[in-house]
């Protein structure tokens, strides 16, 4: 397996925080890649290059926002469909899930 690579971040915005809770979680306890043949691949501690990485818990206050990477394994043959992504290491009732392409 190698790591996953993609851009360095900084393209894109980001807005303020707008929760009204704070987070206090692992972001990749409960983060899955997909591929297309529907396989799902779990978050591993390696280091990136790309930039700093949520190498464990994290915490955020109401209104504050964090910024770093979640570093997955995959076999390099495998097309990688979607992000999925659950709180609460997991355990969250919803699901955020985003198409790649």
């Amino acid at each position: 397996m190698t790591p996953l690579r993609s851009p360095a971040p900084g393209a894109g915005e980001r807005g303020p925080g707008t929760g009204t809770a704070s987070y206090s979680d692992g972001p990749g306890n409960g983060a899955q890649l997909v591929d297309t043949e529907g396989r799902r691949f779990a978050d591993t501690y390696q280091e990136t290059a790309a930039g700093p990485s949520f190498s464990g818990s994290v915490a955020i206050a109401p209104g504050d926002t964090a910024l770093g990477l979640v570093t997955f394994e995959a076999p390099t043959a495998s097309r990688i469909a979607k992000v999925r992504s659950a709180p609460n290491s997991g355990f969250a009732d919803s699901i955020g899930q985003w198409t790649v392409s």
